[in-house]
């Protein structure tokens, strides 16, 4: 990969890393003691005894790719690259949204003491207004084109772009949920296509290697702990 950037991936996926580990370790013990994990009881039997184990473990990846993050917006600031700083803080922002309905239903679970915290229409109203004011900040900062590449040619979407783009957002957002807890872990599968999009942003679009390489760091940290019986 021939991209100048490429040692600073390097530190940002270093940092978030140990900032995910430490801040996991100082958080397990107090998320044990009032964060344990209702299971649902329509799921597989097997699957009852993963009860008690805590939750919102995530909230250390949240504030460390928060830390890490604007770093990397600032480097790019030097860089004279404006506009991939302000992709990058536009991107976090919508991150950090997403992770805040997460931790709203978290803590709607442990109220009631039952798997059921927002209801699937509540959040997809969450998700879809996260989404909108991602492509309309998008739109403000950046003047983004509604023009899609693909390999016969160049389409311009027009305003079908917005609703596409939003749809396939609160897609991405919620690929990952039937996944977790049951027939892998939510983590595993953000660290597989972090990896894939790094592998593809490296030399092509700085601002999402920077994203990725977070994801990578503190998805990995927070692997470490979110294993069996999580």
């Amino acid at each position: 990969m021939q991209d100048k950037n490429f040692p600073i991936y390097l530190l940002v996926f270093g940092f978030t890393l140990i900032f995910t580990v430490l801040l996991e370790r100082a958080l397990i013990p107090i998320l044990l003691r009032r964060a344990k994990q209702p299971i649902y009881s329509e799921g597989p039997q097997w699957h009852e005894k993963k009860s008690g184990t805590p939750t919102m473990g995530g909230i250390a990846f949240l504030i460390s790719i928060t830390i890490t993050l604007p770093a990397a917006a600032v480097i790019m600031l030097s860089q004279g690259n404006e506009s991939g700083a302000s992709s990058l803080l536009i991107s976090l922002a919508f991150s950090v949204f997403n992770g805040m309905i997460g931790l709203f239903d978290d803590l709607r679970k442990l109220r009631k003491k039952k798997n059921k915290g927002l209801t699937a229409k509540e959040k997809l109203i969450l998700q879809t207004v996260a989404a909108i004011a991602f492509l309309v900040l998008r739109a403000i900062f950046l003047d983004n084109s509604t023009t899609l590449s693909f390999s016969f040619g160049l389409l311009d979407a027009g305003v079908l772009y917005y609703p596409a783009a939003a749809l396939l957002l609160v897609g991405l957002v919620n690929m990952a949920n039937l996944t977790d807890g049951i027939d892998g872990l939510a983590g595993g599968v953000g660290f597989a296509s972090a990896v894939s999009i790094f592998y593809i942003s490296c030399s092509l679009v700085a601002e999402s290697a920077f994203v990725s390489a977070a994801v990578i760091g503190g998805t990995l940290g927070f692997l470490f702990f979110n294993i069996n019986p999580a």
